[in-house]
């Protein structure tokens, strides 16, 4: 599909990755390095940095969905070379066996479904290489310690930091399992994860800094911290592909809405009856110490099911578990330590060793017969079957279509179970000794590997581009909105009251989502149109929850109510989309269409009645106390509409104030004004203000001001004042000391054991 000029659509990756990636690539194309994103939430810092992870500055290359695509596409073989590396290493095992254990890693289904959550899987590709590195270093020299430590930091640049954190807790346990000189290994991994934090500085403590005011920041409430739990009964996805939906198609037929509201976060968890069998081998002949390993992968799986096994009562007790959130992503450590154990009985039967071949046939006998004689079960047991029927699928959901979507399963669960069995004849052959021990070992590997393509081809959906983008009616009305100037609010159409009854009549509905949310410009799909919106829904709460309408009223209702259209004003929107028709005497239709990429739909514009400026010099000024003053100081529909600002930190105030922009110049992390005034007053930026913007006037450092409990205000004398903003990210120039000195200290250590080395020889 990629080699067609497919691109991936689904869920964060075009509703976040591409947007905000897109807009960084196109930044650093025109010499423009841009932390801040204008056009979501009235201004928030950019996510993921602009240059932080290493790799994607090879999006510039092929700046488009489809090269974004690509370049991700490729951290799935790059995590089964690392894979491959790491078993060589731990097992000192032939390529075939690597190349089972590679196959495990990287076509398994928590590593795939990572591909639409981007940093995830970015992060899980180079999980091998940190582990083996640290593998590597553990029992060498120090100079070895270099290596893990850039690795590592490449790691944590992705800043998929909960995939990383399990990958450096699995590396340690396993360095300290098998190595000679305990405490000497355990200092140099120490130091290796202290190297790779302080190198990857620039990039955690930006992300860090930019959590400042929002709900992450204050850390979620439980039912937060544990959503997206990994459902028990789930749990036999693991062996049964379309447990919760076909997987080929799981997008758009999902019928495992009784147990996530609408996804689970990581869509599969596949791994096979043949994974399953191989991994009992290794942890019965491990070629590695199976009892830690054992353990962090029960650890992970219990934390995974999470709001069902007990973890509430930690997350209230430790408030550091707060700032995180889904502990689904904890079967991760279980991924990778099944993929880890699977390389061992594979190795352990390459061996020729006859009780690992046994011990294959027995679980592959047991474990592919039971899921061959589910095909018996509805004959078998008709009540238990209607009763399973009943409770497990949907309510909506009529009994012919339940036996239906039940035949799919148990399909799925024979064909699994029918190679299983091919597996165990394979076994039973090589026991009779009609077949090697290593071709009956390659075969296995054949077979794994087939049943995890079968499995999880088609897990990430494809669509050529042009179906993610907007329609030439919205690119008309984009160019209107543009030169017209201010905010547009979308009502969120999957909020909508409609949306969910017209998407049951639409077969492909997934595919039909993510154009109505192009044709829209909804967040963040209006990034690629430059055009600035408020409001939103802030799917990562890592914007201030007073720059985000709660999901009762983003969607909107018919009867526009007065305080959405005061937060509207507030925000700078001069422009509405909206799926259905709005009333109130404040919102005026512009124009209505239909297009096929939105039918049945028609999309209506309305322009807002005396919108705000975005810039514009304070008539009036009124010091505030703090925000919540303010905020309530703004609210006067009067006082913001006549060019009143109420400003925190201020000693004077203004009334009857005169004055004008004389020229606005604006980047995406700067903007520069000149300014008329005929006494001193403010002038004022509707964009969000943040830790990290500072202000010159005519050359002078300026103190930026928060106005109205939200945006940026200058105070200005009266006459001619050049006045510019400019964002640095906090955090950054501390991260940036923070990893030259790390480089300057490894770089000396680097010099000093190669001139002693050279002193020795």
């Amino acid at each position: 599909g990629l080699f067609a000029g497919d691109t991936f659509y689904f869920r964060d990756i075009s509703r976040a990755f591409y947007p905000q990636r897109l807009y960084a690539v196109r930044g650093l194309l025109q010499g423009e390095i841009r932390h801040w994103n204008p056009l979501v939430h009235e201004g928030i810092p950019l996510f993921p940095p602009p240059i932080g992870y290493p790799i994607d500055m090879l999006q510039m290359l092929m700046p488009s969905e489809h090269g974004l695509s690509l370049l991700l596409a490729l951290h799935v073989p790059l995590g089964a070379l690392g894979f491959y590396v790491l078993t060589r290493h731990l097992f000192r095992s032939s390529p075939t066996t690597a190349i089972g254990g590679a196959l495990a890693y990287a076509l398994g289904g928590f590593f795939l479904s990572c591909l639409n959550l981007y940093v995830h899987l970015q992060a899980a590709a180079w999980s091998p290489f940190i582990v083996w590195s640290l593998l590597w270093a553990a029992d060498g020299s120090w100079r070895r310690v270099l290596l893990p430590s850039f690795l590592t930091a490449i790691g944590l640049s992705t800043s998929g930091v909960e995939i990383i954190a399990q990958a450096l807790l699995l590396a340690i346990v396993v360095t300290l399992a098998h190595a000679r000189d305990w405490l000497g290994s355990a200092v140099r991994v120490i130091a290796a994860v202290i190297a790779a934090t302080a190198l990857s500085a620039p990039v955690w403590l930006t992300v860090f800094a930019q959590t400042e005011g929002s709900d992450r920041a204050a850390g979620f409430p439980t039912e937060i911290v544990l959503s997206k739990s990994v459902y028990p009964l789930s749990l036999f996805q693991i062996i049964i592909a379309d447990w919760h939906g076909p997987v080929s198609d799981l997008v758009n037929h999902f019928w495992g809405e009784n147990y996530f509201p609408d996804f689970p976060y990581f869509m599969s968890l596949y791994l096979g009856a043949i994974v399953l069998c191989l991994s009992i081998v290794g942890a019965f002949f491990a070629g590695l110490k199976r009892w830690p390993l054992l353990a962090l992968m029960f650890l992970g799986l219990w934390i995974s099911i999470g709001r069902w096994s007990g973890v509430a009562l930690f997350v209230e007790s430790l408030p550091i578990l707060r700032f995180f959130r889904f502990p689904s992503k904890a079967f991760f450590i279980v991924h990778f330590s099944v993929a880890l154990l699977t390389a061992s009985g594979l190795a352990t039967l390459a061996s020729g060793k006859r009780k690992a071949w046994v011990m294959l046939i027995a679980s592959s006998a047991t474990l592919g017969t039971l899921l061959i004689w589910t095909r018996l079960v509805p004959h078998l047991a008709r009540r238990f079957t209607l009763w399973f029927a009943r409770g497990f699928f949907p309510p909506h959901y009529s009994i012919p279509a339940r036996m239906e979507c039940l035949d799919r399963m148990i399909s799925d669960a024979a064909v699994g179970g029918a190679l299983a069995l091919v597996v165990c004849l394979v076994a039973v052959i090589v026991i009779r000794k009609r077949l090697s021990a290593h071709h009956g070992m390659t075969a296995v590997v054949v077979l794994a590997g087939a049943d995890l393509l079968r499995a999880c081809a088609g897990l990430n959906p494809m669509v050529p581009s042009e179906n993610i983008r907007p329609s030439p009616e919205m690119k008309r009305t984009i160019e209107a909105f543009r030169a017209e100037g201010g905010r547009v609010f979308t009502c969120d159409p999957e909020l909508s009251p409609s949306y969910f009854r017209v998407r049951a009549a639409i077969s492909r509905h997934s595919l039909w989502t993510f154009r109505l949310l192009s044709e829209t410009i909804t967040p963040s799909f209006n990034m690629n149109a430059d055009i600035p919106t408020a409001l939103s829904r802030d799917l990562t709460m890592m914007s201030p929850s007073e720059r985000a309408l709660s999901v009762e009223r983003v969607g909107c209702n018919a009867d526009m109510e007065d305080d959405v259209v005061e937060e509207m004003r507030t925000a700078g929107v001069r422009h509405i989309v909206s799926l259905m028709p709005l009333r109130h005497p404040d919102i005026l239709q512009v124009s209505a269409y239909s297009t096929g990429k939105i039918a049945p739909f028609t999309l209506y514009l309305y322009r807002l009645s005396r919108p705000l400026p975005l810039y514009f010099v304070a008539r009036r000024v009124r010091a505030a106390r703090d925000s919540a003053e303010a905020r309530a100081i703004a609210h006067n529909d009067r006082f913001l509409l006549s060019d009143g600002v109420a400003v925190e930190n201020t000693t004077f105030e203004s009334a009857n104030a005169g004055g004008s922009l004389l020229s606005v110049t604006e980047r995406a992390d700067s903007v520069s004004l000149r300014v008329f005034a005929d006494k001193r007053t403010v002038v004022c930026v509707r964009d969000a203000h943040a830790s990290g913007w500072q202000a010159t006037i005519n050359g002078r450092p300026a103190a930026v001001l928060r106005a109205n409990g939200r945006h940026r205000a200058v105070a200005v004398e009266p006459g001619v004042n050049h006045v510019s903003i400019e964002y640095h990210p906090p955090g950054l120039r501390l991260g940036l000391l923070i990893m030259l000195v790390t480089l300057a200290g490894l770089a000396t250590a680097l010099l000093a054991g190669t001139t002693e080395r050279r002193h020795r020889h």
